[in-house]
């Protein structure tokens, strides 16, 4: 399962990527591959690469481009 993480403030990207990380650890059963960015177009680059993911958690607050646009992306590739 592909899971993309995106927030233009480090501390928070790495409290969230701790968070699943750690819930990783404790269902082996899931297969998490966790990729994270702090920019937005950095994060709509690699799903043009690699596709979207199956989670993404998104800040809503980026400079340049929201979380709600980079979600809307999202939905319209999976189209």
């Amino acid at each position: 399962m592909n899971l993309m993480i995106c927030d233009d403030q480090k501390n928070e990207l790495e409290t969230m990527r701790q968070i699943v990380v750690e819930y990783a650890r404790s269902h082996s059963e899931l297969s998490l591959d966790v990729k994270c960015f702090l920019n937005p177009f950095e994060m709509l680059s690699e799903m043009g690469k690699s596709g979207v993911p199956d989670i993404a958690l998104l800040d809503i607050c980026m400079p340049g481009l929201l979380g709600t646009e980079v979600a809307r992306e999202i939905l319209n590739k999976k189209r």
